[in-house]
């Protein structure tokens, strides 16, 4: 068997050379995944996995999690490459996979991001304390600071006298 120049057969690097100008041309390389044929999977890869990490970093706010996304892309294509129906490129199909993918976990990123940063400014708060006269009214003071009404309304039986 001839090899091409990523070390497919040649006929695989042939195809994966030429533009994709609509889906009859994937009939081979569809063919080939679905048979389980390694080198038409690699040929793939070699060909979309760069531009596919490049869009995937688009939409995520880091390298490592781009490089997960399309990870997970490359497992549901070989998983539904069967239920490929062939009404757009296969490009086209692997790409859509990638963008569904990329939106899902940028918007997870964002929302951890989000929930990080407001768990830290609660934090922070609660570090500084609280300050004083934040919940007293009207400013009264008891030397320590304000304090509330319900305070200083307090019996000043024995028990009350303990807690002043």
């Amino acid at each position: 068997m001839t090899r091409g120049t990523n070390g497919a057969p040649a006929a695989w690097d042939q195809e994966l050379r030429r533009p994709s100008l609509g889906y009859p041309e994937d009939g081979p390389l569809v063919a080939g995944l679905r048979a389980g044929d390694e080198a038409a999977f690699v040929a793939l890869l070699r060909r979309h996995q760069t531009p596919m990490l490049r869009i995937a970093r688009t939409y995520v706010m880091n390298q490592a999690t781009a490089e997960d996304v399309v990870q997970d892309t490359w497992l549901v294509v070989l998983n539904g490459v069967n239920r490929f129906e062939g009404r757009s490129s296969l490009k086209t199909w692997i790409y859509r996979i990638l963008t569904n993918r990329a939106k899902t976990a940028g918007q997870r990123e964002r929302h951890c991001v989000a929930d990080s940063a407001s768990a830290r400014r609660e934090i922070e708060a609660a570090e500084a304390g609280t300050p004083a006269g934040r919940f007293a009214p009207s400013g009264r003071s008891n030397g320590l600071g304000t304090h509330s009404a319900a305070t200083q309304d307090a019996p000043t039986g024995p028990l009350g006298a303990e807690r002043r």
